[in-house]
């Protein structure tokens, strides 16, 4: 019996490996670290008691943002329990699908476009593209990051990507595809691109990208351009029915980016930040450059090469206006950047031999450079919530009183903290919450004050001392600081 698998084998082999291997680097440890705030806010919304809930939830406080991943997070923790891994878990498996999506893109524009320049097809390269593509995306560090938070970034990738994919046999593709194929990628594309787009603004750029690289591409084969009118209508209408804020949103977000745009002082800053924002994935950018360029003498290459590029421009220039404004995030918001210059280098890797020599060795560079920034990434959503109920447990006793100064981190905090000290939310300004706690403290009683968020922290713990005197520091990381007052004035030294 041949133990080798078919040619026609190969390219469904290809996709689930590409989703094991992403699945692999997204699993060890899922459940090791605490929530952070985010991922907070996002469970406070699924774990509304029923659907309405969780929609009146998304609606108040996710304003812009479709329901869609909260829903699915509802109903996967009513079944597998609210544990971190739990919670963290379907975005590891969105993740992995969504390269496995980028892996599925590159395969089918580079066999469409084959078709399209009358050449049979090809198994064994096929197959070869869509693995080179989908596992950049699968081993990048931040895609691989994102991966392992609960947040809907996962879900909005494997949309956006898949959208791209199916793409190609509902517009671009010619006999070679069944009309049945074509007609139900024709109503998956609008829908797959309105969740991309409703799960996160920025997908709106790549979403634009995408229409334009498909208008080009139908253009170039002979297509009709009507169904692609129609499609990207049909996406309008999904996205402003599932998150109708969606468009204020973004009108609030580009008027902000052309604030800082249009101020010459904030030039300096402005270009700091875009070049900070992911150097890995500006590495790649030379090795989609060789592509597009080395594509030129290949008709049915370049199309393909275009319908990739475009993607990736629309998300540059987006990074690139926007850049002072999105400064917190750059490495999470270029992360849809990679989908796009990952499937250049896997379509870059079919040119010829040398090309996919030149860029394999560019991309596994740009993906040992990541790993930094990957960490980076981490680190900056490190604080450890576990931590801090744990130092608040072994301290507080019966007629304590804990102030959570950050209102928006109480809901976190008494995930972690159940002692026998009551938690206060700040109601107003530092002074006025400590007033506040210092009535509900019980003769004796000593109050803990957790300072999250709330600006420089120096400032907060400076403000607070004023009204309590100086306190005694039991806990710091990043972000966060927990002090203890006894009786107003403390009776140690910091």
């Amino acid at each position: 019996m041949n133990a080798v698998p078919s040619a026609s084998r190969l390219p469904p082999l290809a996709l689930l490996g590409v989703f094991g291997v992403a699945l692999l680097a997204r699993l060890p440890g899922l459940g090791e670290r605490s929530l952070w705030l985010d991922e907070d806010a996002t469970l406070a919304a699924a774990l509304a008691p029923d659907v309405p809930g969780v929609l009146a939830r998304v609606r108040d406080v996710e304003v812009g943002k479709g329901p869609v991943y909260y829903l699915l997070l509802h109903a996967f923790c009513a079944r597998f329990g609210t544990t971190e891994t739990a919670v963290r878990l379907p975005s590891a498996l969105l993740g992995a699908a969504g390269a496995a999506a980028v892996a599925l893109w590159a395969m089918w524009l580079v066999r469409a476009f084959r078709a399209g320049g009358g050449r049979g097809p090809r198994p064994a390269a096929d197959a070869a593209v869509a693995a080179l593509a989908g596992l950049v995306f699968a081993l990048h560090p931040v895609a691989v990051a994102l991966g392992r938070e609960a947040r809907a970034f996962p879900l909005c990738h494997l949309a956006l990507f898949l959208a791209a994919a199916g793409a190609v046999p509902a517009y671009l593709g010619g006999r070679e595809t069944p009309a049945g194929a074509r007609r139900a990628w024709r109503v998956g594309v609008p829908v797959l691109a309105a969740l991309g787009v409703s799960s996160h603004l920025i997908a709106a750029f790549f979403a634009a990208g995408l229409l334009a690289a498909v208008l080009l591409g139908a253009r170039a084969l002979g297509r009709p351009l009507r169904p692609v009118a129609l499609g990207a209508a049909a996406a309008a209408v999904l996205v402003l029915l599932q998150a109708p804020m969606t468009l204020v949103q973004m009108s609030v977000h580009v008027t902000h980016a052309a604030e800082f745009a249009l101020g010459p002082r904030d030039l300096g800053h402005y270009a700091r930040e875009l070049l900070g924002g992911s150097p890995a994935a500006y590495l790649l950018l030379p090795a989609a450059i060789f592509t597009l360029a080395s594509s030129c003498r290949s008709g049915p290459t370049r199309f393909a090469v275009v319908a990739a590029a475009v993607p990736a421009a629309a998300l540059l220039l987006v990074q690139f206006l926007a850049a002072p404004v999105l400064r917190a995030g750059g490495a999470r918001y270029l992360a849809f950047l990679i989908g796009p210059l990952a499937v250049l280098l896997g379509l870059g890797a079919a040119l010829r031999r040398t090309t996919a020599l030149c860029l394999a060795v560019v991309t596994v560079g740009a993906l040992l450079l990541a790993v930094r920034e990957g960490r980076a990434f981490e680190r900056a959503h490190s604080e450890d919530w576990r931590a801090v109920g744990a130092a608040l447990a072994a301290e507080a006793r019966t007629g304590d009183v804990v102030v959570c100064h950050a209102g928006h981190a109480a809901g976190i905090l008494g995930r972690y903290f159940r002692g026998p000290a009551p938690v206060v939310t700040a109601g107003g300004g530092i002074e006025e919450t400590l007033a506040d706690a210092l009535g509900r403290r019980a003769p004796g009683g000593r109050l803990f004050l957790v300072l999250s968020h709330c600006g420089p922290l120096d400032e907060a713990e400076r403000r607070a001392e004023a009204v309590l005197g100086p306190g005694i520091e039991i806990g710091s990381q990043f972000a966060i600081r927990v002090l203890r007052f006894s009786d107003g004035v403390s009776r140690g030294a910091r």
